[in-house]
């Protein structure tokens, strides 16, 4: 569970750049008016203004020095460091917050095993790679994860919520639940193996992922928000690594 749906929503939204000296608006007003993609960027003005300005003037140049695929690479990667940078944000954010995260993300990999199971699996192992082609349903959902996105990481600043560690009550519940929900006890004894689904086939990564949001955001409030932010943390130290 990697969220990098700002990231990709960015580099998604930067395709649609003019780009050129006869361009009729700036980049900024061009990201915050851009009819797919615009109410994130809206957001990301509002609730981080100077990681906004910073993507502009990154992007920009980028543009200036490479080529427009490097621009749009260079636009993901910086996306992609300030979200990172932002996990323990979202991680603390208060639980009314997180779990709407959490429902965001659990509706749009549900979406994606629809579409695309590849992207599915992608989604809920490494998270969806910079070129990947959504469809216009997914990339209405994937705008609108990211405002929710960027709500949480605000409101993990402004509010912070401590919490204590995940408990063997919390484990068991989110067995039950999703046993509850139709997994079968393979599928819950892999979800909870080592390596477990980073080395099972795309289907089974796709349907575990699934089985597992399904089951988190059935727990009772505090006990999905408890489990769910630790997941988040321990996302940020593999993204970390990997950087």
């Amino acid at each position: 569970m990697r969220p990098i749906t700002i990231a990709l929503a960015i580099a998604v939204s930067l395709t649609s750049i003019q780009a050129g000296a006869q361009q009729q608006q700036s980049i900024s007003d061009q990201m915050t008016s851009n009819p797919v993609m615009g109410r994130l960027f809206t957001e990301m003005k509002t609730d981080f203004p100077d990681d906004f300005r910073g993507l502009v003037e990154t992007y920009t140049k980028a543009l200036q020095t490479g080529s427009r695929a490097d621009a749009e690479a260079i636009g993901f990667q910086y996306a992609r460091n300030v979200m990172i940078s932002r996990l323990s944000d979202m991680a603390s954010a208060p639980t009314p917050q997180l779990l709407a995260l959490l429902g965001g993300q659990r509706d749009f990999i549900v979406e994606l095993q629809k579409e695309n199971p590849a992207y599915c699996a992608a989604f809920g192992m490494s998270g969806l790679p910079m070129g990947a082609h959504l469809s216009p349903r997914a990339l209405s959902m994937i705008n609108d994860l990211a405002v929710v996105q960027f709500r949480a990481e605000r409101a993990g600043i402004d509010h912070p919520t401590e919490r204590s560690a995940i408990t063997p009550d919390d484990v068991q519940g989110l067995r039950q639940a999703m046993a509850r929900g139709g997994a079968s006890n393979d599928m819950i004894t892999l979800i909870f193996a080592n390596p477990g689904l980073q080395a099972a086939s795309v289907k089974d990564q796709c349907d575990g992922s699934v089985v597992l949001y399904r089951g988190l955001g059935d727990l009772p409030p505090e006990s999905g928000a408890r489990v769910f932010s630790t997941i988040l943390m321990a996302t940020k130290g593999v993204m970390q690594k990997n950087s």
